[in-house]
């Protein structure tokens, strides 16, 4: 089958636009929806990052000591991650579903 140079130029945007929609879309998804295995396994400041995104997800100032002391004092006591072992509780549960957003009060 000879393909036209139209047919060829529509397919390669098709694929081009589907390619940018998938990476964009993975790209999407809020820190909260990490699990406490995947989060156990990150280092530090990967975790610090993690928290610091959850809280401006949940419209919370990121630079705050009480909002980042308290959200990482939540995961550990809810991962289980205190040490460098990973996570022991948990593991296939979403970090957010540690952190009690409704309280005023770390």
């Amino acid at each position: 089958m000879v393909r036209t140079n139209k047919s060829i130029h529509r397919r390669g945007i098709l694929c081009l636009c589907a390619v940018f929609a998938v990476a964009t879309l993975s790209g999407c998804a809020a820190k909260g929806d990490t699990t406490c295995r995947e989060y156990g396994e990150m280092s530090t400041s990967q975790r610090s990052s993690v928290e610091k995104a959850m809280l401006r997800e949940h419209d919370l100032d990121d630079s705050h000591f009480d909002n980042t002391t308290g959200i990482n004092s939540a995961l550990t006591k809810f991962c289980g991650t205190l040490g460098s072992g990973g996570a022991t509780k948990n593991h296939d549960v979403a970090i957010d579903k540690g952190v009690n957003w409704n309280s005023r009060y770390w």
